[in-house]
């Protein structure tokens, strides 16, 4: 079980792998939850850095597992303006039109936790 503890929401990921007449079962299930103002952020339960890009591929396999393929590409480059290199994000999905598969660009963004805030809401049903 994982608890992860981020600004401004929490969720908590447990997954378990059973076998079933031959068959390997894997359930991975997730709980968002609205922290209170007291709380520190960047947390993992028990002391240790979080791991965001963890969470993520966590949640990209349980919406595998769902059937809904998204794909997380990363871009890095130089940005002159803050003088580092950035990583742009993009989170993308296949889908099938007029029998052609096409790819639709969900989000671009900068920062990891988007990506994760994003992927745990489909998982719960919403897009």
């Amino acid at each position: 079980m994982l608890s992860v503890f981020t600004q401004m929401s929490s969720f908590r990921i447990t997954s378990e792998v059973r076998t079933f007449g031959g068959f390997v079962i894997s359930r991975i299930q997730l709980n968002l939850t609205q922290r209170s103002g007291r709380d520190r952020g960047g947390i993992i339960q028990g002391g240790e850095p979080m791991n965001l890009n963890a969470s993520a591929r966590k949640l990209q396999k349980a919406l595998c597992l769902k059937g809904r393929y998204i794909k997380i590409n990363q871009i890095q480059f130089y940005s002159t303006h803050s003088k580092r290199m950035l990583t742009k994000y993009i989170l993308k999905e296949t889908v099938e039109k007029n029998g052609k598969q096409k790819e639709r660009i969900i989000i671009e963004t900068f920062k990891l936790i988007d990506i994760i805030h994003i992927l745990a809401d489909m998982l719960d049903g919403g897009e």
